[in-house]
């Protein structure tokens, strides 16, 4: 009898040190799954971001104002660059943003819109738009 109740108590004892291992593949799972249910809305957020980025940008090429971009190296996303100038066009339609850089004979630079990762808009009144992609 003291044979059994020495079993049940070493079953309970080892069911007390699983518990955690236990817990931590449950939550682990559940993370899982909640990351790839999710998937789909992190590209919508991405979306309406890059659509917010570019009302903003509407309304400084519209008033001329200062834009500062900072974008991702082409060739290295871990590394950007900052770009400033004028929005050199009433319209943004297309992955392209063309930005005027303030030197009289520099061209106007193309800048592709998924590799912007902030904007910053100084406008003539002196206000600060700013808009970051996560």
């Amino acid at each position: 009898m003291a044979d059994i109740e020495e079993e049940r108590g070493q079953v309970k004892e080892k069911k007390n040190r699983l518990a955690p291992l236990g817990e931590f593949f449950l939550n682990t799972s559940n993370a899982l799954w909640h990351g790839l249910l999710n998937e789909p809305d992190q590209k919508t957020q991405q979306d309406r971001i890059s659509e917010e980025m570019i009302e903003k940008l509407q309304v400084a090429a519209e008033e001329k104002s200062i834009v500062v971009l900072l974008v991702e190296k082409a060739y290295d996303p871990a590394h950007y660059e900052t770009i400033t100038g004028w929005i050199s066009s009433k319209e943004i339609n297309g992955p392209l943003i063309p930005v005027k850089l303030p030197a009289e004979s520099a061209p106007i630079q193309m800048v592709p819109l998924e590799r912007v990762r902030k904007i910053s808009i100084l406008a003539k009144n002196g206000v600060k738009i700013s808009v970051t992609r996560g």
